[in-house]
């Protein structure tokens, strides 16, 4: 609500944004001449008008000629068989699509969206999410997005900043986030690692081989999309170590790595961190009695074993 101009930062905030002073101390640019188009928890759309009219008010009050057209925004969020009805019929997985379509079609600088997916049931989250992961590339612009769900930070964000108490606690990149044992990503919740891959080959079998650095690829179920590039996520738990190659397993994903770091995990647990490839980490979390019979130490080589049906591609 700050950076948007709703609400007014405490004498001596500074908000900057393209080189554009938006506050300054208590001098504060008006929030019309911002360019900022906010998607809140409620849709917030114009019931008296129908769909296509709520987005013909952001047209007529574009901020910018750069941006999709109307076309494309109607196609991208899928409300095309919508445009004639009133708001008050729709879903409400429905309502986040048009307020998210109404925000696009204002052709903003910059999009707000202060938990989108919050008020939505479990079949329509997945589908926005779905929706937004989809738009991000398609957009030439930067979005704030605020969530505390971290899987819509693994499939939607790039860039992460952890806030408590309302100051920024740690700040970094999704991908390395997820797999620093220390990171309050890992501490709050269940780990899980994410990485970036291109899909490489796909078998008849209904398994996808993904690279994720030209000597590291994974096989995983082929996923639902037409991208070549993907997320895939890791869970520490789902792998296991080996000291050698196993050549009698069903699992298929068996990578040569080396350990990095062995620290006590939740007292029965351990969570060791890996490294694979040229530069990619790995956390696995394995019991302490797992950890004592292969007596594991750092600078070990040793094989990470993943079952395939335990990536998720996202």
């Amino acid at each position: 609500r700050l950076i948007a101009g709703l609400d007014c930062g405490d004498t001596g905030s500074h908000i900057h944004f393209n080189k554009q002073r938006w506050q300054h101390q208590d001098e504060q640019l008006a929030a019309h001449l911002r360019g900022v188009a906010m998607v809140f928890q409620k849709a917030n759309l114009f019931e008296h008008l129908t769909v296509a009219g709520n987005l013909q008010f952001a047209i007529k009050r574009q901020f910018q000629s750069r941006g999709l057209n109307l076309d494309t925004i109607i196609e991208l969020c899928g409300i095309s068989s919508l445009l004639k009805r009133r708001i008050h019929g729709l879903s409400g997985g429905e309502q986040q699509r048009v307020a998210i379509a109404r925000a696009l079609a204002y052709h903003p600088q910059l999009l707000l969206m202060d938990e989108p997916l919050s008020n939505l049931d479990s079949r329509s989250r997945t589908s926005l999410l779905g929706l937004l992961a989809a738009l991000k590339p398609e957009l030439d612009l930067p979005i704030v997005y605020v969530s505390h769900q971290r899987d819509e930070l693994y499939q939607f964000a790039d860039d992460v900043h952890l806030i408590d108490d309302g100051k920024i606690v740690e700040h970094g990149s999704v991908f390395d986030l997820s797999v620093n044992a220390n990171s309050l990503l890992n501490q709050q919740q269940g780990s899980q690692n994410l990485w970036q891959g291109e899909i490489q080959q796909t078998a008849d079998d209904g398994l996808s081989l993904v690279a994720i650095e030209p000597t590291l690829s994974l096989w995983l179920p082929t996923p639902p999309t037409t991208q070549q590039s993907l997320r895939i996520s890791i869970p520490a738990a789902a792998l296991s170590l080996s000291l050698s190659q196993p050549t009698d397993s069903s699992i298929i994903n068996c990578l040569p790595a080396t350990i990095r770091d062995i620290r006590t995990f939740k007292r029965s647990h351990c969570m060791v961190e890996l490294s694979l490839g040229e530069q990619q980490t790995l956390l696995a979390i394995v019991t302490q009695r797992s950890t004592t019979a292969l007596s594991l130490t750092v600078g070990m080589n040793v094989f990470a074993q993943i079952k395939g049906v335990n990536i998720v591609s996202l």
